[in-house]
Parts: C-alpha cells; sequence; structure tokens
C-alpha cells in the first residue's frame, strides 16, 4: 500500500513538473517585454525629470499589469497578492506624477516610499509564484 501510495505521489509531482505553472510562464513573458521597454527609458536624475520619466513609463507599466492581469490563474494566490502589489504600485507612482507636475519635492518622496513598500510585497509574491522576470515592477526601485 505504502509503494502505490508513493508511486502515485510521484506520478503527481512529475505531472504537475510537465505541465508547469502556465501563469508563471505566460507572466514572465509579459514581463520581460514590458521590462525591456521600460528600461531603454533613461532613469530621472534629478526629481525635476520624474515627471517626463513617468510619462514615458506609467503607460508602458499599465499595459503589463492589464496584460498579466488578464492571464488565467492571476486571480487567486500569490499571483493576486503580486497583482495587488502592482495596483499600489500603480497608485503610488501615479500620485509621483502628480507631485512632479506640482514641483513638489515632498510629492515625489512619499509616494517613492509608498511604492517601495508595495513593490517588496509584489516581488516576494512574484517569487514565489515563480514569476522571477515580474521582480521589479516599479522601475524606480533597485531590484
Amino acid at each position: 500500500m505504502r509503494r502505490h501510495l508513493a508511486a502515485l505521489a510521484a506520478t503527481a509531482a512529475l505531472a504537475g513538473c510537465a505541465g508547469g505553472n502556465d501563469f508563471a510562464e505566460e507572466a514572465t513573458a509579459v514581463c520581460e517585454r514590458k521590462g525591456a521597454e521600460v528600461e531603454k527609458l533613461p532613469p530621472p536624475r534629478a526629481l525635476i525629470l520624474f515627471e517626463d520619466y513617468l510619462e514615458k513609463a506609467l503607460p508602458i507599466l499599465r499595459t503589463q499589469y492589464t496584460e498579466v492581469k488578464s492571464l488565467g490563474g492571476a486571480d487567486s494566490g500569490d499571483a493576486a497578492e503580486m497583482i495587488e502589489g502592482w495596483e499600489a504600485v500603480l497608485a503610488a507612482l501615479e500620485d509621483m506624477q502628480e507631485g512632479a507636475k506640482a514641483g513638489s519635492d515632498i510629492g515625489i518622496v512619499i509616494p517613492l516610499k509608498r511604492a517601495a513598500a508595495a513593490e517588496k510585497r509584489a516581488d516576494e509574491a512574484a517569487r514565489t509564484a515563480g514569476a522571477d522576470a515580474c521582480v521589479g515592477f516599479n522601475p524606480l526601485t533597485p531590484v
């Protein structure tokens, strides 16, 4: 009986490996593609440059978020936690963009801290979900 159960468990494990993690694979492809687009943007070297940078980066990040969120499996477990983290990152980056438009240093710095905290949670969930390429969604947070 024990051998039968062990064989059954091994077969189930192999089947799981053979099938792969579709969400992780598909999310990785999206994150690699969109991450490459963001990496082409020159990073802001001064607070005054954040508005222009975010004007270019946010549409790319929103598309990445939308594409990954639409994948099968994105609504449960670690994938859902990653998506929730990204939502918080996007909200903070949008607040940062408003602060930059207003010329407010504090309007940039405080949302930047919020984005970094949300990114930390999202990165942990991405790693656990097997979507390592999705770590570093926030381009302003060092990975």
